[in-house]
């Protein structure tokens, strides 16, 4: 029974790892600062799916190609965290960057987290950065080009 177990714990970890190497994604952290987030901040963290849905509807991906990491607590507000789970390519075609970087300048960013969350203000996005993450994968094969 144990010689069964150790095989599938091997064969689950080198699968998980090959997984890894072929992940592309888009992070992307902001800060969101207002007082009404830090007096509402134990519900605003549990409300993660509600952000999810909002940010489905700014970049048009379906919401389960979205995963939004649980809030952290800074000074003033919370750090939310959203992976983007599509390729680099795609990424770039559809160019989310600018989606989020128009929809903060716009105020609609800060309309869906203030809707989303329930908030009495509407709260100030800061410190928005967007990183697209290649594969492991895909980088060697650039290299060895």
């Amino acid at each position: 029974f144990s010689g069964i177990s150790i095989i599938v714990t091997v064969l689950s970890m080198t699968m998980e790892k090959s997984l890894m190497n072929e992940q592309e994604f888009t992070v992307i952290k902001m800060d969101i600062i207002s007082q009404s987030v830090v007096a509402k901040a134990k519900f605003c963290k549990k409300r993660v799916r509600a952000i999810r849905g909002a940010i489905s509807g700014i970049c048009g991906l379906d919401a389960g190609l979205i995963e939004i990491i649980k809030p952290r607590s800074i000074p003033n507000g919370l750090r939310l965290e959203c992976y983007l789970y599509v390729a680099t390519t795609e990424s770039t075609e559809n160019e989310y960057v600018r989606l989020f970087e128009n929809a903060k300048k716009n105020g609609a960013l800060a309309q869906c987290i203030y809707e989303s969350w329930k908030l009495s203000a509407v709260p100030n996005i800061s410190n928005m950065k967007i990183k697209q993450v290649s594969s492991d994968n895909a980088m060697r094969r650039l290299v060895s080009e």
